[in-house]
């Protein structure tokens, strides 16, 4: 492996990638999946990119942070599945049920009960205040 050669990746005529090539071979790039690097030289890439980006080591610490999970944010996803997989209709097509306005969003009055919700403008949304039972599930 040579030490301080740098890991390039160039772009054809169309704007798409091209293979660099291989720190310890010299070859172009073989990974099966059309991508820039090796494996070998992705990782090296990665290592060095990790150690001086501060910017991305700071997120992935923030995320590493707000992946506290309550059952505020398991019962928005138990809805959101519902929708995805199963065809609930979406909030925007019922009218609010404390003002009659056209509903945005689903509130959760007790989070202990996801499925247990209410059309609601977000207005009203905000007027109603946070559901019963915000509590911290699990920490990872």
């Amino acid at each position: 492996m040579v030490p301080n050669k740098t890991i390039r990746a160039r772009r054809n005529a169309r704007g798409l990638w091209l293979p660099g090539n291989c720190l310890e071979t010299g070859k172009p790039h073989r990974n099966g999946k059309g991508g820039r690097y090796c494996k070998k030289c992705k990782r090296i890439w990665l290592k060095k990119h990790y150690k001086n980006n501060k910017k991305h080591r700071e997120k992935q610490l923030q995320r590493s942070r707000d992946s506290v999970r309550t059952n505020e944010r398991q019962a928005q996803e138990f809805i959101a599945r519902l929708k995805r997989y199963f065809g609930f209709p979406d909030a925007k097509l019922f009218k609010c049920d404390d003002c009659g306005k056209k509903a945005q969003v689903y509130d959760h009055r007790d989070y202990d009960f996801p499925e247990e919700v209410v059309p609601v403008c977000r207005a009203c949304n905000r007027k109603r205040g946070p559901g019963k039972n915000q509590t911290i599930i699990n920490k990872e």
